[in-house]
């Protein structure tokens, strides 16, 4: 389970406030293109808010690190698929030697936001599970007229996909006991070593299910949700409020940005800023 209980403010803020912080962490994805805005937003939204909820920076820099690896994929399907700008001075090509794929200071600096957002997004995603237990996260959700089939189906996955992964580690460490080589350079080879672990977490993963079943039957899940009590309520504070107001606020600016100062979030406002801090280069 990723629930880590540190006793910050976050975590005793109600659920649906942080699910609201989850959507708005989207719009600087959403809107800004600029890179330094993406970093501003990623700095505020994911690295301030890390620090107030007082959690491991392991886990961050574990998402820096994901976002860092896929950096150059990012970049180069970026690159390969985005038309380039009209009149933009080009660089060089991806492809030398037939002119394909040309490359300017305007499209790297385009695509160099792609691994910003996914790192905004990703960390945004954990923050929620890691300081709200499933539990209330369920509470959350039902507040609010959700479907008890959906918020199963969410808490079931929240839950059990750390605990697959405990066992399929298990596994692999049993497999590697019986001189089963795994680890392989070749993608095929690695592929068709892992073969021999499906059976296993397939078989693990039917009981599981028919035990999870026994035991969501034998706590009366087909009974009526809006009947249903709770040994503690979820109740909206000052704090949530507080936090409301500040997350529109943001939302409001970031929105702001986007139709009246576009000049600030669109990527040329960092193209310009090179151009400026580098004028006897050719762009």
């Amino acid at each position: 389970m990723d629930y880590l209980p540190t006793g910050s403010i976050i975590h005793r803020l109600h659920p649906f406030t942080k699910f609201i912080f989850l959507l708005i962490s989207m719009i600087p994805t959403m809107v800004f293109i600029d890179p330094i805005m993406l970093m501003l937003a990623a700095i505020i939204n994911c690295v301030l808010v890390w620090k107030i909820a007082k959690l491991p920076w392991d886990t961050l820099l574990g998402i820096a690190k994901v976002s860092i690896l896929f950096t150059p994929v990012y970049i180069l399907t970026g690159l390969i698929f985005i038309p380039h700008p009209a009149g933009a001075y080009v660089l060089f090509y991806l492809i030398p030697f037939l002119n394909y794929f040309p490359v300017s200071l305007e499209s790297l600096i385009f695509v160099s936001g792609a691994p910003l957002k996914f790192f905004i997004v990703i960390a945004a995603y954990r923050l929620v599970p890691l300081t709200t237990s499933v539990p209330e996260q369920m509470r959350g959700l039902l507040r609010f007229k959700m479907p008890s089939s959906i918020c199963l189906a969410y808490s079931l996955g929240m839950s059990m996909s750390p605990v697959m992964l405990s066992e399929a580690r298990t596994i692999q460490e049993a497999q590697r006991a019986r001189a089963l080589k795994i680890n392989y350079r070749n993608p095929i080879k690695k592929l068709k070593a892992m073969v021999p672990m499906v059976i296993p977490i397939a078989s693990i993963s039917v009981r599981r299910s028919g035990q999870l079943a026994v035991a969501i039957e034998s706590r009366g899940f087909n009974y009526e949700a809006e009947k249903r009590t709770y040994f503690r309520e979820l109740r909206f504070h000052t704090r949530d409020v507080i936090a409301l107001v500040i997350l529109v606020a943001a939302a409001a600016f970031e929105v702001w940005l986007d139709i009246y100062r576009f000049d600030l979030v669109n990527y040329t406002f960092t193209v310009n800023l090179i151009r400026a801090a580098f004028p006897q280069l050719p762009w």
